[in-house]
């Protein structure tokens, strides 16, 4: 599931830089992080233009309000921030059962990825048919 958070975070950083582009002109990923960061650490609307403009940010209302909205959006641990510590408190047990869990919920979903690789089949016809066509062409 770690993978999946990584690419949530990627997709959330991805939106604020085009959100930034759109608005600013400035197309900056380690800006995009930053803002993130002060997002998650300033939930409502008065603490985030503040934190901003402490920072030198001084961005339109309207376009603050949209990338918070944004960030709580895509980034719905912010809601839910009571969850995850108790979350991180579950026992290792708990822990293995729901990866199980999620395993087994995956191969649902996913039916076609559970299925072991296939070995390829070495057919000399088709090499020898492949080879022939080879020496055709070289003969041109």
């Amino acid at each position: 599931m770690d993978e999946l958070q990584r690419l949530e975070h990627l997709s959330l950083v991805s939106k604020v830089c085009t959100e930034l582009e759109n608005h600013l002109g400035l197309n900056d990923k380690d800006l995009a992080e930053f803002i993130i960061s002060l997002a998650e650490q300033n939930s409502t609307l008065e603490q985030f233009k503040a934190v901003l403009a402490e920072n030198g940010a001084e961005f339109p209302d309207s376009f603050v309000a949209n990338l918070l909205r944004i960030i709580q959006q895509m980034k719905p641990e912010f809601l839910t921030k009571h969850a995850s510590q108790e979350s991180n408190l579950l026992s290792s047990e708990t822990q293995v059962g729901q990866s199980n869990n999620e395993t087994v919920e995956q191969r649902k979903i996913f039916p076609s990825l559970c299925l072991p690789d296939e070995e390829i089949e070495k057919n000399d016809q088709h090499r020898q048919e492949v080879d022939a066509t080879m020496n055709q062409l070289e003969e041109l």
